[in-house]
């Protein structure tokens, strides 16, 4: 059996003062672990803002030496850099090849035993232009007639084919490689 020495009034207030003593020591260590935290954090801080100001002026630096050296270039230079431009815009006002034309002759000349699969292109100039075709033809000789018929047009050029594709006579999957020029 124990003994009973404090009353129930004392009981509460030795409860209270526990609950006070023990906020108070959570609020100091959360104010002992903010100060430490700042007192790192800080510095740190100071330490990108002075490395962001620093280049910050290097590169506004750099910018000025770059704009004193460029006021000072040649009447002769400024000639060249405008005659290279001349060039490009006559080079690039040439009538250039479009590929949707060009994509329209291939599929109008396909017979029907020849699927296309993929169609890519690549200007080598504005006015030439690397096409290449892969797909599946039925039969050799329905790729045979294809080819013939591409070679025959005068918007082609340059018909390349592997010769390994006709070494199966049936369900033939293709490449062909075609130069064209306006």
């Amino acid at each position: 059996m124990s003994a009973n020495l404090l009353t129930e009034k004392q009981k509460i207030f030795v409860k209270n003062e526990f609950r006070l003593r023990l906020a108070v020591t959570v609020v100091f260590l959360v104010f002992l672990t903010s100060v430490n935290y700042l007192s790192y954090l800080i510095p740190y801080y100071i330490s990108v803002v002075k490395k962001d100001r620093l280049v910050a002026e290097q590169f506004a630096e750099v910018i000025t030496v770059e704009n004193k050296e460029n006021s000072g270039s040649s009447i002769t230079q400024t000639v060249r850099r405008t005659n290279d431009m001349m060039k490009l815009v006559e080079i690039y006002g040439q009538p250039a090849l479009v590929i949707s034309e060009q994509i329209d002759k291939i599929i109008s000349n396909k017979n029907s035993g020849i699927v296309i699969n993929k169609i890519s292109s690549n200007y080598l100039q504005p006015t030439d232009m690397q096409i290449n075709i892969s797909g599946r033809a039925k039969t050799r000789d329905n790729l045979t007639v294809f080819l013939q018929t591409l070679k025959s047009k005068a918007a082609f050029y340059d018909v390349k084919y592997p010769v390994s594709d006709f070494l199966k006579s049936n369900d033939i999957d293709f490449t062909i490689n075609i130069r064209a020029k306006k």
